[in-house]
């Protein structure tokens, strides 16, 4: 007989509170493309955004790369709890517990769509504790849509039987407004690469000065103490990632 262990949604919001932070919760992501350069000694670069909303005080965070991306039979790893490839490191133990991109994407906002694109394919992601508490689903689970590349341009997989109930979902929980956005947000990115759109976004008053540089954003220390540290059981106080 074999018992399969449950995870509650409640367990995606409450990694919010694991990042200390702001400034440590992109470098969690940023640290995503870093190993990806290291294991291709290869150059690659990080990008981070911050994108206003017509008509509302609210803003978008966009964090992506121009990475591998992450191949189709590896997106359960990388959204589960506790997988990784690293193993252990003196005096560094950061992304040894497979729980950057949940605790990351939890802390900067309350949902995220997560776009990642191969040179196969490309699977757009929702991460919202909100969305499985409006529709009940008591255990976490990503609504997911999947693009095939054909003739250079990328095509929803309508394959899935459940692909337009996803995608209502998808448009419905974010500000993307229709399948098109989400292919263009696709095609927008690099030739492969992950992207972060982080969406209601927490303390945001608090956190980020958008408005004293015109051509930066400030971050603030919500509450004043510990500035660039990260606290987690077995992990040293750090600003390096």
């Amino acid at each position: 007989m074999k018992v399969q262990g449950l995870m509650s949604y409640s367990l995606l919001e409450s990694t919010s509170l694991e990042i200390d932070n702001i400034s440590q919760a992109i470098a969690e992501l940023a640290d995503n493309t870093r190993d990806a350069a290291a294991k291709r000694d290869v150059r690659l670069s990080f990008w981070i955004d911050f994108r206003s909303l017509p008509g509302s005080p609210e803003f978008e965070i966009h964090c992506w790369d121009n990475g591998p991306g992450v191949p189709k039979e590896r997106l359960q790893r990388m959204l589960g709890f506790g997988f990784s490839d690293k193993s252990a490191r003196e005096k560094e133990t950061i992304g040894q517990y497979g729980l950057g991109v949940k605790h990351a994407c939890m802390r900067l906002a309350h949902s995220a769509l997560i776009f990642i694109k191969t040179e196969e394919d490309a699977h757009v992601i929702l991460m919202s504790p909100g969305f499985l508490l409006s529709k009940e689903i008591e255990e976490i689970e990503y609504p997911t849509i999947r693009f095939t590349l054909e003739d250079g341009k990328f095509k929803i997989d309508d394959s899935d039987p459940d692909y337009l109930q996803t995608a209502e979902n998808l448009i419905a929980y974010s500000n993307l407004k229709s399948l098109e956005d989400m292919t263009k947000s696709i095609e927008e990115m690099p030739a492969t690469g992950v992207k972060y759109i982080l969406f209601q976004v927490r303390n945001n008053a608090k956190e980020f000065n958008l408005t004293d540089d015109s051509r930066d954003v400030i971050i603030m220390h919500s509450d004043g103490s510990r500035p660039f540290t990260q606290a987690r059981a077995g992990q040293a106080n750090t600003a390096m990632v």
